[in-house]
């Protein structure tokens, strides 16, 4: 006859289990939000692209109402005024 085997609940072994479970978890939602924190940081880089772009043809509107000749075509009526969509 032989002896049958008893079986055993390891406790630092499902301590262990657990703890590793939890660690690959967070590990898991960590890198959700490094992917999610990337793509919000494309998305910004790609806003501020614009923004500068939209400010460069500012700032030559600008310099364009600062020369005196510019502004007098302007405001006879012989030159529109500078917008955000008109190239000077």
């Amino acid at each position: 006859m032989t002896a049958r085997r008893r079986w055993r609940f390891r406790w630092r072994r499902a301590v262990t289990l657990i703890i590793g479970a939890y660690l690959v978890y967070w590990a898991g939602v960590s890198v959700h939000h490094i992917l999610a924190i990337r793509a919000e940081e494309q998305t910004l880089t790609r806003q501020i692209a614009v923004v500068r772009k939209d400010n460069r043809v500012l700032e030559g509107d600008i310099r364009a109402l600062h020369n005196p000749r510019t502004l007098k075509r302007i405001l006879t009526g012989q030159a529109p005024l500078p917008t955000i969509t008109t190239v000077p």
